[in-house]
């Protein structure tokens, strides 16, 4: 498996290069890739997402500098922006030979695991995807497919302006919160540390053995060397 750590990236470049991903995986010659980001100030709706989850019109959050997307990932309206890490599994999940519902269930169970490292207790939902304290979100997972590569993937808040989500109904949940690692901790707690906790509880629930760091400029490349 490929880790691409990219630091902090614009939105729809790192969209752009998820399908690069994606396409490059798909002829062959390509592994498994984790990318970490932390984005601008965005919006994104997935399939089910309508400007109607939006509390404030779409003009007002442009003029504030915030982007807005409409995606192919499942689910409704989040945010992303500084002080989340987000994590895109681009995964071909017949090597691993999981079906949509249980690949999802994993990444879920990864997050669980690594909150508990930083004294977090946390679960899934039933109902509702994603990582909950009670009836608040911690992480929001939204994965698409094509044909059968996963792309976009899980949003971890972590020293996340909270605030930014009062501009929106989170995943369309009128009844549900938002929370953070730091809200949780009264600490703010460094993202590569968070990372760190994301792989190491990956290897063990993908059961992944071989790990290579690659940068932006091996996506270029045909094949990476083994």
């Amino acid at each position: 498996m490929n880790v691409l750590d990219l630091g902090f990236k614009n939105y729809k470049e790192t969209w752009d290069l998820q399908k690069k991903i994606v396409s490059k995986i798909q002829n062959g010659g390509f592994d498994n890739t984790l990318i970490f980001v932390e984005h601008n100030d965005v919006f994104t709706f997935g399939k089910r997402g309508k400007t109607d989850t939006l509390n404030v019109k779409e003009e007002i959050l442009k003029k504030l500098g915030f982007e807005l997307y409409t995606i192919e990932r499942g689910g409704d309206v989040t945010y992303h922006g500084p002080g989340q890490l987000v994590v895109y599994p681009i995964y071909d999940i017949k090597s691993h030979l999981v079906g949509v519902k249980k690949f999802i269930m994993n990444i879920e169970t990864v997050i669980i695991r690594m909150l508990k490292d930083f004294g977090i207790d946390a679960d899934s939902d039933e109902k509702n995807i994603g990582v909950w304290i009670a009836d608040k979100k911690i992480a929001s997972i939204g994965v698409a497919f094509d044909m059968h590569i996963s792309f976009h993937g899980a949003a971890i808040n972590v020293n996340t302006d909270l605030n930014k989500f009062n501009y929106i109904i989170p995943c369309g949940l009128e009844d549900k919160g938002v929370t953070s690692i730091l809200k949780q901790t009264g600490k703010n707690i460094p993202l590569d540390s968070v990372k760190k906790g994301v792989i190491d509880n990956w290897i063990n629930v993908f059961n992944e053995k071989n790990i290579r760091y690659i940068r932006e400029s091996d996506i270029c490349k045909e094949n990476l060397p083994g």
